[in-house]
């Protein structure tokens, strides 16, 4: 008879610990509330050309434009929002550098008080509040200039997130 011949051992490698995918917080989706591009002149924007200025849709944006020194001109689409994220591109066409522009929030109809968030084409910023008595800048002593503002009539991506009580 033949003998079989005794297994053998063969030399291999340690298992190793794979790395595992550690779980991950998932991201809650953004969710729009709102949004226009200015395309339809119907979207809910007022409509107003009077001798101290504009406040209407024109060449594919909304136009404002003050034609009166220290006048304040404001709109608002009609929307209400507890808690919001707003953006908007804004660039001035033309005029002084020395002027304020931005978005609102927490406004209401029935006094006209809102927060402003605002930039001027001379780089500055500042966040102003509305009242019955007037409008006054947060921090009290002026705008205060950025370099992360874009200024002349470059294009700015202006955000601002209102969150939580007034």
């Amino acid at each position: 008879p033949t003998s079989v011949p005794a297994p053998t051992a063969v030399p291999t490698e340690p298992p190793t610990d794979a790395p595992t995918a550690e779980p991950t917080a998932t991201e809650e989706p953004e969710i729009v509330l709102y949004a226009d591009d200015f395309s339809d002149p119907d979207s809910g924007w007022e409509h107003y050309r009077a001798f101290d200025g504009v406040l209407d849709y024109e060449d594919g944006g909304y136009r404002m434009w003050v034609n009166v020194d220290a006048n304040l001109f404001w709109v608002n689409a009609g929307q209400d929002f507890a808690d919001a994220r707003i953006e908007v591109d804004a660039a001035k066409l033309d005029g002084p550098d020395a002027n304020r522009f931005g978005v609102l929030c927490r406004y209401d109809d029935a006094s006209f008080a809102f927060y402003a968030f605002l930039i001027g084409s001379d780089g500055t910023y500042g966040i102003a509040k509305r009242t019955m008595g007037g409008t006054t800048l947060l921090k009290g002593d002026g705008m205060k200039p950025s370099d992360v503002i874009n200024q002349g009539m470059a294009t700015n991506h202006i955000r601002a997130d209102c969150v939580g009580s007034v």
